[in-house]
């Protein structure tokens, strides 16, 4: 009798692991879209550690999955974010080609924010070199974003506008415009865009001969920037804050923020050259 019972008990654990066995799918194969996504967030996360090499390798890989899938969508994003990256390395050219790459693109895929973060990449990058193609540029985003509601869109078109301005010698255009950008960046909660208006306003202040609320606007830039814990926008305020010591004579304070942005250059790899981009920030 117990030995029967030991063969209907063997005989049921079997039934149960068949049963089981029977019932085990098998894993599902990633696809290339997730790998894509995969590569996107990686991206994301490297640039927010300053880790800009890997950030290049993830972004290119992004868009090559997606120009495989024929995703323009997709692609126009992937080439924005490779344009990021490439403007904070210093190469420029190759991330103005992106921007432009992506604008085109987006335009015939009717994706009118990629757009809109496209013409505002482009145009806050070439501010400093080509201020009246930046203007129109950044005229055009602003009508963009004030159809559709996109305060955040319409602070940076208007901080883009505020430094062309600049280059153009109109001080008082620029304190305008600026003032009205940093209160959508408030609106839109967006410290970043409203860190990169208040560098702006720094700006204008010295040019006015007012260095002690230049310096106190970017001081207010930068801590808002190592709350973010933006390293590449931290070095930039530092460089911006040297050049405000610098015009003012202060040589010493000067050359203490520009070895403090230079350290922080050198950390991220782009060898404490200050490039005349700004990351899509400013």
């Amino acid at each position: 009798m117990t030995r029967v019972r030991s063969n209907l008990r063997a005989g049921l654990i079997l039934a149960i692991l068949a049963a089981g066995c029977g019932t085990n799918k098998p894993l599902p194969e990633p696809s290339l879209l997730e790998e894509a996504a995969s590569y996107t967030a990686a991206f994301e996360r490297d640039m927010k550690l300053g880790r800009y090499q890997l950030a290049l390798t993830d972004a290119r890989k992004a868009l090559d999955i997606s120009r495989i899938l024929d995703r323009d969508d997709q692609v126009a994003l992937s080439l924005n974010n490779l344009g990021t990256v490439q403007e904070r390395l210093g190469i420029t050219v190759a991330a103005e080609d992106a921007y432009r790459e992506a604008m085109e693109i987006s335009r015939r895929a009717d994706a009118v924010r990629t757009l809109a973060v496209s013409i505002n990449n482009l145009a806050g990058m070439i501010v400093e070199t080509d201020p009246e193609q930046a203007r129109v540029l950044a005229l055009e985003v602003f009508e963009m974003g004030r159809s559709r509601s996109w305060e955040d869109i319409m602070a940076r078109a208007l901080n883009t506008r505020a430094r062309a301005a600049l280059e153009r010698g109109t001080a008082g255009e620029a304190r305008t415009l600026c003032d009205r950008a940093l209160e959508l960046a408030l609106k839109a909660h967006e410290n970043g865009i409203r860190a990169a208006c208040l560098v702006t306003r720094g700006r204008i202040e010295a040019l006015a001969g007012d260095v002690k609320s230049a310096v106190s606007s970017v001081e207010e830039a930068l801590a808002i920037d190592r709350e973010l814990a933006d390293p590449y926008a931290i070095a930039m305020d530092y460089r911006r804050l040297a050049e405000i010591h610098d015009g003012a004579g202060e040589g010493k304070a000067a050359g203490i923020s520009l070895e403090k942005a230079d350290r922080i250059f050198r950390i991220l790899g782009i060898g404490g050259k200050y490039v005349e981009g700004t990351g899509g920030k400013e």
